[in-house]
């Protein structure tokens, strides 16, 4: 009879006292563990353990008191997903950076890093080929970091509520990219590079300081989502018409008096959010 061999999920959440006990992890050490769950705790580091813990696919130490990876990580060698957000609960306790040896973690797909203090990325992080979901929402960027756009399977990515002033040439090089998400950000023009990215369908440019929208946007034949409310745009190109497959284009809190009247030929169109003289007047 052949052996079926099991998955396991292994939550410990909300227990502050986590991090007193002997280690918990000791008595799973010799299970199939796929599923770990450490959030919302009040770790400051991890147990060595876990490093041993060679089944991991999915890793969650949202919501703790972490101020750098802890190095055990690094030695799941098949970790798919990896959940450190919001390690934020003191102010001065936050994740700053990310180690060099962080670009071993080569089967990672998808990383989540929101609502930490994150200035840059290091050079190693080009060596995660495999990501696909990258969130790096609400940390302390003042750019794109370059290394970024060496993720050839990148197809979402968050880079919303940081201080980018600027987006890099070689955003380019990320052509595959589905989801991009820039709002809360201090950008004031947008590079041709953008309107490189074809596959483009859900772009979020919302809150930032923006005039105005190159005619490249008739590039992005396959936009389906543009959020530019409360920038400072004062006209739509004509051109916004060969975004033929828009479905939802919110355009509230600008300076825009009118619309253009090509907006008429996007026929897929069934969100208009929202144009009032009045909101998009709040900056006179």
């Amino acid at each position: 009879m052949r052996q079926v061999q099991c998955s396991i999920t292994v939550t410990f959440t909300n227990n502050s006292n986590m991090i007193d006990q002997n280690s918990p992890l000791e008595l799973i050490q010799e299970k199939p563990v796929k599923f770990l769950t450490l959030s919302n705790n009040e770790l400051k580091t991890l147990p060595e353990e876990i490093g041993d813990l060679n089944d991991v696919e999915f890793l969650s130490l949202q919501g703790n008191k972490l101020t750098s990876i802890p190095s055990a990580v690094h030695s799941l060698h098949i970790l798919k997903a990896l959940d450190i957000s919001n390690n934020t609960i003191l102010s001065n306790n936050k994740l700053k950076h990310l180690p060099s040896a962080f670009g071993e973690l080569t089967t990672l797909e998808i990383l989540i890093l929101n609502g930490n203090r994150l200035t840059s990325l290091p050079e190693s992080f080009g060596c995660l080929k495999n990501i696909t979901v990258l969130n790096l929402e609400k940390n302390r960027l003042s750019y794109l970091p370059q290394v970024i756009c060496q993720l050839p399977k990148l197809f979402e990515l968050n880079l919303s509520g940081n201080k980018i002033v600027s987006l890099p040439k070689r955003l380019s090089q990320l052509k595959i990219l589905k989801v991009l998400s820039l709002n809360s950000n201090n950008l004031t023009t947008l590079p041709s590079e953008l309107f490189c990215l074809t596959n483009i369908e859900e772009l979020n440019l919302c809150r930032n300081q923006l005039t105005l929208i190159p005619d490249d946007v008739e590039k992005l034949k396959g936009l389906r989502v543009l959020q530019l409310s409360h920038n400072k745009i004062k006209t739509l190109p004509e051109k916004i018409s060969s975004c033929s497959k828009l479905l939802h284009l919110c355009i509230t809190g600008n300076l825009l008096t009118k619309l253009p009247r090509s907006i008429g030929a996007l026929e897929h169109l069934r969100e208009l959010l929202e144009f009032k003289t009045k909101e998009n007047k709040r900056y006179d």
